[in-house]
């Protein structure tokens, strides 16, 4: 990426894109692809390693789970600012009306809300959930093992298919 002669104008989001319809020919980002991917894994290698402390399993088990969600939501963030970070040293100014950008400026102090990406959906509790419960333990269990699996299970399974139940 070199530096451009003048600050120009670099789309942030899709409808900055269409103010500026040749955007494409002279694209500059701020934020090389190695150091984009340098700094996501550093950013997972922290967040397992986080979790990984966790002394309660239960809870480390919560946090596992939900690590791919926190993790590839949070991205799209960082990587926001960083570009807003170095695009002055890049001649460039990334253009486009989301909340986030002038926050990462530092123009104000309102923190943006969090856009609604429509992943986290109400739960609810499945009718008879016992009953399924016992139903998917006893497909890979055998009767005599199955008290023992109920009381204190040595794995808790979040998918039910037939590679599973062959595990």
């Amino acid at each position: 990426m070199a530096k451009g002669s003048a600050v120009t104008p670099m789309p942030f989001d899709y409808d900055s894109a269409e103010i500026y319809p040749d955007w494409r020919r002279d694209l500059e980002w701020p934020v090389p692809h190695g150091l984009s991917f340098d700094c996501s894994y550093r950013a997972l290698q922290a967040m397992l390693a986080a979790v990984w402390k966790i002394d309660d399993a239960d809870l480390r088990d919560v946090a596992l789970l939900s690590l791919g969600m926190a993790y590839s939501s949070s991205l799209p963030s960082a990587e926001a600012a960083l570009a807003v970070a170095r695009e002055t040293a890049f001649d460039l100014q990334m253009a486009g009306a989301a909340p986030e950008i002038e926050f990462l400026r530092g123009g104000t102090d309102t923190v943006p809300p969090a856009r609604d990406i429509g992943v986290f959906r109400a739960v609810q509790k499945p009718s008879l959930a016992f009953a399924r419960r016992l139903a998917r333990i006893r497909s890979w269990t055998s009767w005599l093992r199955l008290p023992g699996t109920l009381l204190s299970p040595r794995a808790v399974a979040i998918s039910h298919n037939g590679l599973l139940r062959e595990a």
